[in-house]
């Protein structure tokens, strides 16, 4: 708990700094209006509320607690405040989603961690800079009288939340691999990848980028680097370059053969589960699609993988 009110603390105090000075929109910001990153934090705002109102109903706290604490610690905080580091000073549509979003942190807090977060919310309520059309967070002089923020369904993109999570597994991998080699955090790599993967990076607006320490995406149409360590991405080859002087091969390999052991772990266990017929015609028809949809995107991940392990060779 001390952790997470620091935390929290410290975001705000990052927040106060980018706002401050920050220019008053005088009509409400469209999100269609506005960068990647900035559509995704309001659907997960949005889906947090649902979480936890319809928690609340049923007397979880418990649920309120986890849903609160991985929402600002994770998305808040590790994702969308390191995300919009780069932007934020030069763009006030990024600027009036900033506020707003620490807004209705502190609202969704308060029940639960009422002195810090009445203890910034003057402070917040003085530096936002407009308000999120679809967004409602009327203005009140305390925060324990101040409203439950309300989101709209509109502004629910399905679409967004599904790619930004994509792109956070992408992020992922690199940052292992970043890991695994001792990469410095200020150091940039290359990727090299496929247009489907490129297109992906491209969608997330800067994501991918900002978060994994990527200074460029490459197409591997333009040659394989000659010093790269290979991941297995959607079914994808990705390369990445700029890790180290020279790859330590049989690592790599090693690497790769675990990458290959696990995917075909989970193509032997959806498999056993669609040649079963008391699962196919008895269980949900979404579940059977999805459990296709998983064996599908194991069998691409593993041949990906050993396509990988052939280029070592």
């Amino acid at each position: 708990g001390r952790n997470f009110a620091n935390k929290l603390w410290n975001a705000t105090r990052f927040a106060l700094r980018r706002l401050d000075g920050a220019p008053q929109a005088a009509e409400p910001v469209s999100l269609g209006d506005t960068r990647f990153v900035d559509r995704w934090i309001i659907a997960r705002l949005g889906e947090t509320i649902d979480t936890i109102e319809s928690a609340i109903d049923r007397y979880q706290f418990n649920v309120v607690a986890d849903t609160l604490y991985d929402f600002v610690w994770h998305d808040v905080c590790d994702r969308y405040l390191e995300a919009v580091k780069p932007t934020v000073d030069d763009d006030p549509h990024q600027q009036v989603v900033l506020g707003a979003v620490l807004d209705a942190v502190l609202r969704l807090m308060h029940p639960v961690c009422p002195f810090v977060t009445e203890a910034l919310w003057p402070h917040v309520s003085a530096a936002r800079c407009g308000d999120i059309a679809g967004v409602e967070l009327d203005p009140a002089a305390l925060l324990a009288v101040a409203p439950w923020p309300v989101v709209d369904d509109a502004l629910m993109d399905d679409a967004v939340l599904k790619d930004f999570g994509r792109a956070l597994s992408l992020v992922g991998m690199v940052r292992t691999l970043r890991s695994e080699h001792d990469v410095k955090p200020r150091q940039q790599v290359t990727l090299h990848t496929t247009d489907a993967v490129s297109a992906l990076a491209t969608k997330a607006d800067g994501v991918v980028q900002t978060l994994a320490g990527v200074g460029a995406v490459e197409s591997l149409d333009g040659g394989r680097p000659a010093v790269a360590s290979p991941l297995a991405f959607e079914g994808s080859e990705v390369l990445v370059s700029g890790l180290v002087d020279a790859v330590d091969v049989e690592t790599e390999r090693a690497r790769l053969d675990k990458v290959v052991e696990a995917k075909t772990k989970q193509i032997n266990g959806f498999e056993g589960k669609l040649a079963n017929p008391g699962y196919v015609n008895n269980a949900k028809p979404e579940l059977v699609q999805e459990t296709r949809q998983l064996l599908a995107a194991a069998l691409a991940d593993r041949d990906a993988a050993k396509a990988a392990l052939d280029a070592l060779s």
